[in-house]
């Protein structure tokens, strides 16, 4: 099975090295990676560069900043994986992260959405800055899901800004059952110019 990995990217070159790396160092080898640019006005260019002859890793750009929303409907549309799943740019993966979830599916294939639990690092916040910790027993972080029960759903709402993830997880609820893989497998960067931290 390919497993999809989808990148929306908009202005945060500075970490997008590392979420790459971390794909590239997956033991589970049959992935490519869709990576949308929202019309980013930092050094992104300059970052993707060095990845350009790697052909699983496909860098699309839209012509002009569309919002989260619009950005990760187009990561999924152009996806081929039976199996998809998000990473923002900011963020990595474990190295087991595609192997545990493949795994998932395959023991359950009645599952439209499998998630695990994730690590938390911080870059330096001020002490009064408020931010999500997805640590209330929701659906969070690493979230896979089949092509085919996203089809099944409306897909992601090209105007949504915020908690557009959370939005795809209540439609695929609906498509599917749901399974929880008790490991972290996701590392989930809080910073100053992170969505969650800003609520942009």
């Amino acid at each position: 099975m390919m497993f999809s990995v989808l990148i929306a990217h908009y202005n945060n070159a500075q970490f997008l090295k590392t979420a790459l790396e971390s794909v590239l160092a997956q033991q589970y080898k049959n992935w490519e990676v869709i990576l949308v640019d929202d019309f980013s006005t930092d050094n992104f260019e300059e970052i993707i560069l060095p990845y350009a002859a790697d052909d699983r890793i496909k860098v699309f750009r839209n012509e002009k900043n569309y919002g989260c929303g619009f950005t990760k409907n187009r990561c999924s549309s152009l996806a081929n994986g039976e199996l998809q799943g998000f990473l923002d740019p900011d963020d990595a993966l474990h190295e087991e992260a595609l192997a545990v979830m493949i795994q998932a599916h395959q023991d359950h294939p009645q599952c439209s959405l499998i998630y695990s639990t994730h690590y938390i690092y911080v870059r330096a916040l001020p002490g009064s800055t408020p931010y999500l910790l997805l640590g209330d027993g929701s659906i969070h972080l690493f979230a896979s899901f089949t092509k085919k029960a996203y089809a099944l759903t409306e897909g992601i709402n090209p105007l949504n800004k915020k908690a557009v993830d959370k939005d795809l997880y209540y439609q695929l609820e609906e498509a599917g059952q749901v399974y929880f893989v008790d490991k972290p497998l996701y590392y989930y960067r809080i910073h100053q110019g992170s969505i969650s931290n800003s609520g942009q």
